[in-house]
Parts: C-alpha cells; structure tokens; sequence
C-alpha cells in the first residue's frame, strides 16, 4: 500500500480500487477522493491479512463485517478499528503509567485531529519508530483539508511524553492494538474482482 495516492494518476486506480474493494467504480473515486484515508488504509491492509472483520453492534445490525462491505457513504472506518480493538479484547488504553506497547502491525490513534497509523517497527534508544500510514498529504492532488490527505507513506515518528499522557510527534496517544492478534478467516482482498495484485 506503501506509495500509492489519489494525487498520482499512476497509482490512482489501484488507490482507489484497494481502499472501497467492494464498491463500483464510481463510488471508489468517491470514497477515496473525499477524506483523509489513514483509518481506511490500515482496514485495506487488514483485509489483505485476510483478517475477520466481524463485529456485534455495527450500523444497527447484529453483526457484519465492515472490512467486506461496500464503503460508500461510510466515514467511520476510525471507530470501527477501536469497535474491532474492544470486541476482540485487544484495546489498550494509552492514559496508563506504562508506555504503549509499539512494534510492528501495533496500530495507535492519536490526537489532535484523530488519526490512526501502524507501526512497522520498534522505537529506538531515542524513541523514534517507523511507521506506514495513509491520510498524507498529497502533493498532486489540489484539493485541501483532510480532502488532500489520499497519500500512504512511510514515516519516522517519535514516541514521548510522560505517565498518563504518551504522545506520538506531541499528539496525545489514545490508545493501541496489536494487529497481529487478530484472528484471519481465509478471505482476503478480492484480487480478481479488481483485476490486479499489489
């Protein structure tokens, strides 16, 4: 996912087209053009790990799995990943004595406006880590505000901060999740339906 962006008409389709999987293609130019896409990012890769996205409580159904659902009109892919985090028991709260737990596949939402990044790797001695994160800004896309936040990059960040107030970059630290604790049900992304491969 690294490296693509609406901006780019080289990777613009592929943007689009992983992040709303399910949807038409007129509703993928919707869904990725029109907001930030750091939260819908980390569900496109969850989906890629073929992890099960089912969840109780969600949009008023009983249960469903949003990572396998048309996203139009959808803007709640941040609140769904802590709906995720709670339901499997893998929420961590970062107002604590202790750090958060950072290495790689941990996802954390920061504030400050809210966003979510994962982590590919551990801080170093000076508590700065790799990340991969959409909701970057994107050079060549002209559109402003959050509507010009459709890149996915890598990162370098820095985790500081002190008991009961952690911050990534200065950006209080809500909470975390390991990613890589989650349990995968077979099905991933539907490479075919799209008609490519990352």
């Amino acid at each position: 996912l690294v490296g693509l962006s609406w901006g780019d008409p080289e990777t613009r389709q592929r943007f689009r087209a992983v992040l709303a999987p399910w949807d038409t293609e007129a509703h993928q130019e919707e869904m990725a053009s029109a907001q930030s896409c750091c939260a819908i990012a980390i569900c496109a890769a969850l989906l890629i790990a073929e992890v099960d996205g089912i969840v109780r409580g969600w949009r008023g159904k009983i249960a469903c799995d949003p990572l396998r659902e048309p996203r139009t009109g959808c803007y709640d892919a941040i609140m769904f990943l802590e709906h995720l985090a709670r339901q499997r028991g893998l929420f961590a709260s970062a107002s604590g004595r202790d750090p958060p737990e950072v290495r790689a596949g941990v996802v954390l939402q920061i504030e400050g406006p809210e966003h979510v990044l994962m982590a590919t790797g551990a801080p170093d001695a000076e508590g700065n880590f790799t990340t991969a994160e959409g909701g970057q800004s994107d050079p060549l896309n002209p559109r402003t505000g959050a509507k010009n936040c459709t890149a996915i990059r890598r990162r370098v960040r820095h985790l500081g901060g002190g008991p009961g107030a952690w911050t990534v970059d200065g950006r209080r630290v809500r909470y975390s999740f390991d990613a890589g604790a989650l349990k995968t049900c077979g099905e991933g992304m539907p490479w075919e339906r799209l008609g490519f491969r990352l």
